[in-house]
């Protein structure tokens, strides 16, 4: 589902008209904040299936640092290899590479280990591998991502919908003071059921992924 779509949702449970954009005014605005703030609460208490993904680098040979695209700063890397050489890529240390490559006189081949180097203009991390390549290989990471601060309501949400919409209302719903059987408390509480319900069934369904239980 689209932020968008969410927030009009959230909205439309607030009796609010429905936004043509995140921000068509300041109230539109703060809920797409909510929004993105219960997306960031979804994401930290489970490793969601659809989160995982694979990204593939295309070495270039004679280049030694490469963009791992759309992962973000707070996004991990599970397991990585080098496609060409059925090898496991193996997380090393910067200081290391830098050691290898100054210790063996820029020699190249197949790149083995990779380690964190900095980050690009979109916060997506930077790595430099060793060896550094010499010829045109596949490098592929097995990662999950990390989804950040949603500002284009177009864009997807990358997590089950049902936990954002109830936590995002339910901060709605705190910030307007409301309260009696649908005050912030309770709405609050039914959200943390829905996303444990959300939590449970991912769970079942992907048994191979470590999850933290809603507190």
């Amino acid at each position: 589902m689209r932020h968008i779509d969410i927030l009009n949702n959230v909205l439309s449970r607030l009796r609010e008209d429905p936004a043509l954009t995140v921000s068509d005014n300041a109230y539109t605005a703060m809920i797409s904040d909510f929004v993105n703030d219960a997306m960031d609460m979804t994401q930290s208490v489970h490793n969601w299936h659809s989160l995982f993904t694979v990204i593939d680098i295309t070495t270039v040979a004679g280049t030694q640092t490469y963009t791992l695209s759309g992962l973000g700063q707070m996004g991990q890397v599970y397991f990585a290899y080098n496609d060409d050489t059925d090898g496991e890529l193996r997380s090393s240390t910067l200081e290391q590479i830098i050691r290898n490559t100054n210790m063996g006189g820029g020699t190249g081949g197949s790149p083995s280990i990779y380690a964190y180097d900095s980050v690009d203009a979109l916060d997506d991390p930077v790595v430099t591998v060793w060896p550094i390549p010499t010829a045109e290989q596949s490098l592929k990471f097995h990662v999950k991502r990390h989804q950040g601060p949603i500002t284009d309501g177009t864009v997807e949400v990358l997590m089950p919908e049902q936990p954002v919409i109830q936590l995002a209302l339910a901060m709605a719903k705190e910030e307007r003071g409301e309260d009696g059987s649908n005050g912030p408390s309770n709405a609050m509480s039914k959200a943390k059921a829905v996303l444990s319900d959300y939590v449970a069934l991912d769970r079942e369904r992907h048994p191979e992924l470590m999850t933290w239980e809603v507190e």
